[in-house]
C-alpha cells in the first residue's frame, strides 16, 4: 500500500475546511450566546446583592420579609374624593419586621402606619408613610426613602 500525497493534501484540506465553517457558524454564535447570558447573570446576581444590601441595612433579611404584591385587594374610597397619597416603603409576612421598620421611620417622619393586607398568599404588614397631597412631594419623599434604605418605594392612594 503507497501513501497517495494527493489524496493525503486533499484530505487535510477538507479537515481543515470544515474546521473553519464549524468554528465560523457554531462555535463563535455559541460562544456569543454564553458570553450573553453570563453578563444578564452578572447582572442579576449584582441587582439581588444590591436589594440584599439594602435589607441588611434595615436589619430586615431572613424569614419574614416579602415581596411586594401589587394588586387592587378592594377599593373602599368615598366616591368623587381623592384622598391623599402615601408612600409604601415596604410589605411584610411578619408582622414584628413591619413594626422594627416602622419604629425606625417615625424618628423621621411623623405619619407612618402599618396597614394588614388579606392576600391569596396570606396577611401582608405593609408599612406607610406620609399624607401628602402632591404627586411631587410624595415621589420626593419616595426617592429619599430608596437612597436611605436602598428600598424600591411605591407612591400609592389613600383614599378611605
Amino acid at each position: 500500500m503507497e501513501l497517495d500525497w494527493v489524496t493525503f493534501t486533499l484530505e487535510i484540506i477538507n479537515f481543515l475546511v470544515l474546521i473553519w465553517i464549524l468554528q465560523r457558524f457554531l462555535y463563535q454564535p455559541v460562544l456569543r450566546t454564553i458570553a450573553r447570558r453570563k453578563a444578564a447573570i452578572e447582572k442579576t446576581l449584582s441587582d439581588s446583592n444590591a436589594a440584599q444590601a439594602g435589607a441588611r441595612a434595615l436589619g430586615m433579611i431572613g424569614n419574614g420579609t416579602d415581596q411586594v404584591e401589587i394588586r387592587v385587594t378592594a377599593y373602599k374610597g368615598r366616591p368623587g374624593a381623592m384622598g391623599y397619597l402615601r408612600v409604601q416603603v415596604a410589605s411584610f409576612e411578619e408582622q414584628a419586621n413591619a413594626r422594627t421598620l416602622a419604629a425606625r421611620l417615625r424618628s423621621q417622619y411623623s405619619d407612618v402606619r402599618i396597614e394588614v393586607v388579606e392576600l391569596a398568599v396570606g396577611r401582608r404588614y405593609r408599612v406607610h408613610v406620609g399624607r401628602f397631597t402632591s404627586e411631587q412631594q410624595a415621589e420626593s419623599v419616595a426617592n429619599r426613602l430608596e437612597d436611605q434604605f436602598q428600598v424600591d418605594p411605591l407612591v400609592v392612594r389613600d383614599d378611605t
